[in-house]
C-alpha cells in the first residue's frame, strides 16, 4: 500500500495559511464587535496549530506569554465599543387623520396630537401642550412653530431604563439587544417593542397636520411610573380614560406625580 505524506514545510505553510485567513477575517468580521472574542479565538487558533508539536515546557511558556499579551492587549484597547444609536428625522406622511375627539379637520392654521383617542389641537395662541406627564419626565409634549409640528418624548422601557429620546421630531434610539425598532420605509413612522412584545412606542406622523401615538411609556423619577396608551384610552394602574375629548391646547393632559 502506497502512503501520501504531507511533508512538514507544506504543513506549515497551510497552516500559517489557515491562521492568516482568520486574522484577516477576525480583524474585520470579530474583533470590531467583541474584542474579547477577537483576541481570545486568535490565541486558541495558535495553541491549536502549534499544540501538536509542542513538549510541555514550550507549552506551558506558550500560555504564560499569550495570556499576558492578551490581557495587555485588552487592556490597552478598552472593551468592545457600543453600537451606534439609531438617530433619524420623523417625516409626514400623507395619511387622513383619524376619528379622534377633535373630529376629522381642524382649523387651517393648527395641528394635531392624537393620544388615546382623544386630540389636543395646537394654534398659534396656544402652541404648546404637555398631553402627558409622568413624574419628572415631560412624556410627551408638543409644539406648533415655524416650522409646523414638533413632537418630544423621554423614553423609557417598562423597568424605567433609557431607551431614547425623541426632541422636537429627532428620534434617538439606544443600541439595545432587548429592543426591536422599526422606521417605516417613508419615515413618518417609529416603532419600538422590548424583546417580549410589548410595544413600548409607536409614533406616526400621519400628515402634516397630525400625529399619532401610543404605547407603554414609563418615568423612573421621582418613582416608577407608567402608561399604557392605545387608540382609544389611556390606562393608568386601576385607572383609564376613555378617548373622546378634546382640548385646544389651553389645559394640559394627564399628570401622574
Amino acid at each position: 500500500m502506497v502512503q501520501l505524506a504531507t511533508s512538514p514545510s507544506t504543513r506549515h505553510y497551510v497552516e500559517v495559511a489557515v491562521l492568516v485567513g482568520y486574522i484577516i477575517f477576525d480583524g474585520y468580521g470579530v474583533f470590531p464587535t467583541n474584542h474579547f472574542i477577537g483576541i481570545f479565538s486568535v490565541v486558541l487558533l495558535v495553541w491549536i496549530l502549534l499544540f501538536p508539536e509542542m513538549v510541555v515546557w514550550r507549552w506551558i511558556t506558550f500560555i504564560i506569554v499569550s495570556a499576558v499579551l492578551s490581557t495587555s492587549l485588552y487592556i490597552y484597547l478598552g472593551p468592545t465599543p457600543p453600537a451606534p444609536p439609531l438617530i433619524g428625522w420623523l417625516q409626514p406622511a400623507n395619511d387622513p387623520t383619524p376619528d379622534n375627539g377633535c373630529g376629522p379637520s381642524i382649523d387651517p392654521d393648527s395641528v394635531l396630537l392624537i393620544v388615546g383617542g382623544s386630540g389636543f389641537v395646537l394654534s398659534p395662541r396656544f402652541s404648546h401642550v404637555n398631553a402627558v406627564t409622568l413624574g419628572s419626565c415631560k412624556t410627551i409634549t408638543m409644539t406648533l412653530g415655524d416650522n409646523g409640528l414638533s413632537l418630544s418624548s423621554d423614553l423609557y422601557d417598562n423597568a424605567g431604563l433609557p431607551i431614547g429620546t425623541l426632541i422636537d421630531n429627532r428620534y434617538t434610539v439606544n443600541a439595545n439587544a432587548k429592543l426591536i425598532t422599526q422606521v417605516s420605509s417613508d419615515l413618518s413612522t417609529l416603532v419600538i417593542h422590548s424583546d417580549d412584545g410589548d410595544e413600548l412606542l409607536y409614533v406616526r406622523y400621519l400628515n402634516p397636520k397630525s400625529i399619532i401615538i401610543r404605547g407603554i411609556l414609563s418615568c423612573p423619577s421621582p418613582r416608577l411610573l407608567s402608561v399604557k396608551i392605545t387608540n382609544t384610552a389611556v390606562k393608568w394602574g386601576n385607572s383609564n380614560s376613555d378617548g373622546g375629548d378634546c382640548s385646544d391646547g389651553s389645559l394640559n393632559g394627564l399628570v401622574l406625580q
